[in-house]
Order: C-alpha cells, then structure tokens, then sequence
C-alpha cells in the first residue's frame, strides 16, 4: 500500500509540474500598417500614442503594460528641440523604434532611419 500511494503521489507531481510548465511563450501580436508601407510586428503590450506639442508640432509615448516607456517630444538625432510637422511622421518614427524594441535593439533613431523617414 505504500508503494502505491508514494507512486500515486509521484505520479501526480510529475503530471501537476508537467502541465504548469506549458505556459505560452508567444506574446499576442498585432500588425500595424506605417506611413512607410512596412508591416511592423508589435507585441499587443507597446502602445504608441501620438500627441500635440505646446508650439503645434507632434511628439509620440511610447508604452509598455501602460507605463510610458518613452517620451519624445521632439525628433529624435536632431541637435535641435523641434517635434515632428505632422502627427503621422511621429507615428512612423515610433513604429520604429517599437520594432528595434522588439528585436532588442537599441531604441534610439539614428541617421539612416531618419533619412528612411525623411525627417
């Protein structure tokens, strides 16, 4: 009776651990369509919010789990504070930096993709 109890029990930690460790490992993913024609892959928690500066240009949050990852109120690699002309270059350029986020990547903008952007 021992034996089969100590087995029983075995048994089922072994099917208990078994079914706890199959957890998903992928995230949910949307896709985004950017100004750029580029399909961008982005986990459901990046959240990128567009927003209208105090002088009437555009700067972008960017926000994972609904914290602000990042700020940007002006565009980013220029020695100059001006934000983006239009609501949609912000909107592409933190698509962007989402995806380099995503491919753990640094996040910042350099001069390549602002010259793929045109800003």
């Amino acid at each position: 009776m021992k034996y089969f109890t100590k087995t029983f029990f075995g048994m089922g930690y072994i099917i208990v651990s078994l079914a706890c460790n199959q957890t998903s490992t992928r995230s949910p993913v949307r896709t985004v369509d950017t100004t750029l024609g580029l399909k961008a892959q982005l986990p459901a928690y990046f959240n990128v919010e567009v927003f209208k500066n105090e002088n009437g240009t555009y700067g972008y949050d960017i926000m994972e789990h609904n914290k602000i990852l990042i700020h940007q109120v002006s565009m980013p690699g220029k020695s100059d504070s001006t934000g983006f002309a239009t609501s949609e270059e912000a909107r592409s350029v933190a698509s962007v930096i989402v995806m380099k986020l995503r491919q753990d990547k640094q996040a910042g903008s350099n001069k390549k993709d602002s010259t793929m952007l045109n800003y």
